[in-house]
């Protein structure tokens, strides 16, 4: 691993409270590797055994599966330093669940979650400063999931579409804001069809409850409280 490597990784939340050195040595004992991915690439394969737990290094991932009738739902969308696969890995689930796939060209690390999971012989501070680190990082992706599924609980589109943009808001600290996702991904994400979305946005611009432009939304301040 070159010096630029090496110093992308210690940025990382995962590696937090690791020289350059500790991480080369922990890099070459788990046997990580760095692959690179196109959009819409497909990165982790449903029903693949899991051996490996990925590191997002460049560009965005997301977590897919599609139903009996096509439909697409995207569960989790995976940004630049965001772990994924470590949940299942670490769970002992024999095959990934679901589709992971590259919204856009994509570097990422993996790493051999056997490896990572044993300390080794030599009782290396650093691997225990890793589990540390990787145990807080399982716990912020828990929170995440638990707010999808509180916005999937929602009745209604409308209802669905406000819990989501409220928990941006809250999420980056501001009534305005743009999000990651397109319409279609939002949709997905949101698991309704895109042009009952787009209704359903319409008329929130019209109640005044929102601004929407492409990627940037706003929403009124009494609003920021709810969600």
């Amino acid at each position: 691993m070159n010096e630029k490597e090496s110093e992308e990784l210690q940025k990382l939340s995962l590696f937090y409270g690791m020289t350059e050195e500790e991480i080369d040595k922990l890099i070459e004992c788990s046997h990580s590797m760095i692959r690179e991915y196109k959009a819409k690439e497909l990165v982790m394969e449903k029903g693949r055994k899991i051996t490996h737990f990925g590191v997002v290094l460049e560009g965005r991932l997301q977590m897919v599966q599609d139903d009996y009738s096509g439909n697409r739902d995207v569960f989790l969308t995976i940004e630049p330093a965001q772990l994924f696969g470590e949940v299942f890995a670490f769970a002992g689930m024999a095959e990934l669940p679901a589709d992971i796939e590259a919204i856009e060209k994509s570097r990422v690390l993996f790493l051999d979650y056997n490896r990572i999971r044993n300390v080794c012989r030599h009782s290396c501070t650093f691997h225990s400063n890793l589990l540390s680190n990787l145990l807080k990082i399982v716990a912020q992706n828990n929170l995440a999931l638990n707010d999808k599924i509180e916005i999937m609980s929602k009745r209604t589109t409308k209802e669905k579409i406000m819990a989501f943009l409220v928990k941006e808001a809250k999420r980056q600290g501001a009534a305005s804001f743009e999000i990651e996702m397109d319409r279609q991904t939002m949709a997905d994400y949101l698991g309704v069809e895109r042009s009952a979305m787009s209704a359903e946005i319409g008329k929130l611009r019209k109640e005044g409850r929102i601004q929407a432009e492409k990627r940037r939304f706003t929403i009124s301040d009494q609003l920021e409280t709810e969600g």
